[in-house]
Order: structure tokens, then C-alpha cells, then sequence
């Protein structure tokens, strides 16, 4: 199947942050990535396969309502807010033949990765509660959306009902404590 994507370039430049001079390639890239990595696992890979054949066959969802909605509604809002996460580093980092080289221009000052990290942060906190939102409203209308829930071959991806990622806790990063002088100890905070 040739390339399906579910939002355009322009339709990502004109609702978000990003602007109209980001590289179109990238977009469309990271617009597949995203799409692939995401929303494969958020629909399960029959519904995903059978959205990407409905929007080959017709663009606009003319013919499928429901599927519109689920696009226009639920997808779109959340897909964007995953290509802006995504897109910060390669915005920040160019890979040419000499290396991995940071951007730089004479009218602009480059942030500090603290400072993309925090953009990084505000795009996949959005992005998390659209998700949210989209893998709800799958569950609420299973009977409109049949291939949610029918991954029968098992090299298919099942919808999670996961959608925010809230890290690994490894523990305190000091030396461990007999559990005596941990809880005697009034600077160690009781997670």
C-alpha cells in the first residue's frame, strides 16, 4: 500500500507551533513514524489497516461518517501533538556527512536541551490526554468500530488501553539505608 497518512503538512503547520519553513520531508516522515508507532497501538492493527485502506480509497471519509468523526475528532487532534513531540529533535539536530551538527542561524538563539525537553514535555502532555480521549471513545463505541477489538492473528498489535507513559522508577540515587536509620533519618522522604 503506498503512503496513507492520516494529517497533511499543512494541516500540522496551520494547527500547531511548528512553522510554515519546516522542511515537508521531515513532516511527512515523522508524520509516518508517529502514525505507524502510535496509532497502530491505539487502534489495533485491523482497525489501523482498514482506516489506512478507507482513507486510500477516499480522502475525505465522504462515504464513512463514522470513521470521519474518529479522524477529524479523535485522531488528527492527537496525532499532531505526537509529531510536535517528535519533531523537536530533528528540529534542534540535522544529520549531514560530516555528522550530527545543532542548528544555528544569526537571528535566532538555539535553547538549551533542558529547554526543548520542557517543549517536549507540553506536546506529549497533550498528546497523552487526546490519546486518552481517542482510546475512550473506542471503547464507548465498540459496536461502530468492530475491528477494534478483532486482532485474531497474533503478529497483530491489540489496542492498548494505556496511553501516558509516566517512566521507570529505578530508586533513591544514594546509598541504601538500614531500614533503622532510613526511618529515623528526617531528610529521607517515604515515597
Amino acid at each position: 500500500m503506498s503512503r496513507v497518512l492520516f494529517i497533511s503538512e499543512s494541516y500540522v503547520k496551520d494547527n500547531t507551533v511548528l512553522d510554515e519553513n519546516v522542511d515537508a520531508k521531515l513532516l511527512r516522515n515523522v508524520i509516518e513514524d508517529v502514525q505507524r508507532i502510535k496509532f497502530e497501538q491505539y487502534l489495533g492493527t485491523d482497525l489501523y489497516n482498514d482506516f489506512k485502506t478507507e482513507i486510500a480509497a477516499d480522502p475525505d471519509l465522504s462515504g464513512n461518517a463514522d470513521y470521519k468523526t474518529l479522524l477529524q475528532e479523535y485522531i488528527q487532534p492527537c496525532l499532531k501533538h505526537w509529531v510536535v513531540f517528535e519533531c523537536c529533535d530533528y528540529l534542534v539536530f540535522k544529520f549531514r556527512n560530516k555528522g550530527v551538527v545543532k542548528q544555528n542561524s544569526e537571528n535566532s538563539q538555539s535553547l538549551l536541551l533542558d529547554e526543548v525537553q520542557y517543549l517536549k514535555d507540553q506536546s506529549r502532555i497533550k498528546a497523552e490526554f487526546l490519546a486518552k480521549r481517542l482510546v475512550e471513545y473506542l471503547c464507548d463505541n465498540e459496536e461502530t468500530y468492530p475491528k477494534y477489538n478483532d486482532n485474531g492473528d497474533s503478529s497483530d498489535l491489540q489496542p492498548t488501553k494505556n496511553t501516558y507513559f509516566s517512566g521507570i522508577y529505578l530508586g533513591l540515587n544514594e546509598e541504601p539505608k538500614d531500614l533503622q536509620s532510613f526511618y529515623r533519618d528526617d531528610t529521607t522522604e517515604i515515597l
